[in-house]
Order: structure tokens, then C-alpha cells, then sequence
């Protein structure tokens, strides 16, 4: 599962849809978004 996936699932289930689109660019560095994120990192 990716980082786009882990956080593009809860936000389908928030919205209460059964299918949503995402986009993402690489505009972030990862190490940076892991350490906000790490609940989601610690997946990988």
C-alpha cells in the first residue's frame, strides 16, 4: 500500500463514496512526510 493509497482510503470512507479520484506529485520530500505521518509510513 502506498502512501497515496493510505491516505486516499480514509478520506473515501469520510466522504461516504464508493470510488474517489487522487492525484499526486512528488512536491513533497518523503522523509519529511513520514515524520508528520508516520502512521501511515509505518505501513511500508
Amino acid at each position: 500500500m502506498g502512501l497515496l493509497q493510505a491516505t486516499a482510503e480514509p478520506a473515501r470512507e469520510i466522504l461516504g463514496v464508493e470510488t474517489i479520484d487522487v492525484v499526486a506529485d512528488t512536491g513533497h520530500q518523503k522523509t519529511k512526510f513520514c515524520e508528520l505521518m508516520p502512521s501511515v509510513c509505518s505501513s511500508k
